[in-house]
């Protein structure tokens, strides 16, 4: 669970309180988290943060603490690679979602698979007045991506929205580590390694995630959580 970024979008609220310590349903980003890992079955969790910040790991959990990083796949690669030395889930810890997500992601074949969102169109309709503003580019053959992470011009260039999470066996964590530059964030980076003909595949959802990157962001979830109609990217429904 990757915690270890400024969180600088949160304005006020990043000041004091680590990201993904933000309230969201009741509960901080990061517990919503933690409950979706522990009813997938996953007990072997490593929490990367920045060296002064107050988080402390639960149970089953290490935390690992790095500084001078300038983007998020900068803290990834700050881990030894023995510590993944069976694969990993990786995830950015600003993000929301249900168990079957990762549960989903978990039965993907691939050394290098990222969960992406066909019905992204919706969330982002409901997060922003103008949704090019955000989106990124996204085509893919089958699960196969072809491009990911330019800016788009046109909805129609878009297939899905990658969510900040994907699953790396050891040669995949070796891959991207080997393509990384300083300050990469996760679209940068994999779009760089498509570039470079590595295979890269998709876990295609449908909702039942967030991302929280600004307050707007959790007052448009809130409002769309109590209307009168199940929302498609509610994640505590069963």
């Amino acid at each position: 669970m990757l915690a270890a970024g400024s969180g600088s979008r949160m304005g006020m609220r990043s000041t004091s309180t680590p990201k993904c310590l933000t309230l969201l349903a009741g509960h901080a980003l990061i517990t919503w988290q933690r409950r979706a890992f522990v009813e997938s079955g996953m007990s072997d969790r490593l929490l990367v943060v920045l060296e002064d910040s107050p988080l402390t790991a639960a149970a089953d959990e290490e935390i690992q603490r790095v500084s001078g990083t300038r983007g998020p796949m900068d803290s990834l690669f700050s881990i030894d690679a023995e510590r993944i030395s069976h694969g990993a889930v990786v995830c950015y810890a600003d993000i929301v979602f249900h168990a079957s997500v990762l549960q989903t992601l978990l039965a993907s074949a691939g050394d290098i698979c990222i969960v992406a969102d066909r019905a992204w169109l919706k969330l982002w309709e409901c997060r922003f007045d103008s949704i090019l503003d955000d989106a990124e580019t996204f085509r893919a053959r089958g699960t196969s991506i072809l491009e990911i992470g330019d800016r788009a011009q046109e909805v129609n260039e878009i297939e899905a929205q990658f969510i900040g999470m994907m699953k790396l066996s050891p040669q995949g964590f070796a891959t991207l580590r080997a393509l990384h530059e300083p300050g990469d964030d996760s679209t940068r980076l994999l779009s760089r390694a498509v570039r470079a003909g590595v295979p890269v595949q998709a876990c295609f959802i449908e909702g039942r995630w967030c991302e929280v990157d600004s307050p707007s962001d959790v007052a448009a979830y809130e409002q769309a959580l109590g209307g009168p109609e199940i929302w498609s990217h509610d994640w505590r429904t069963c």
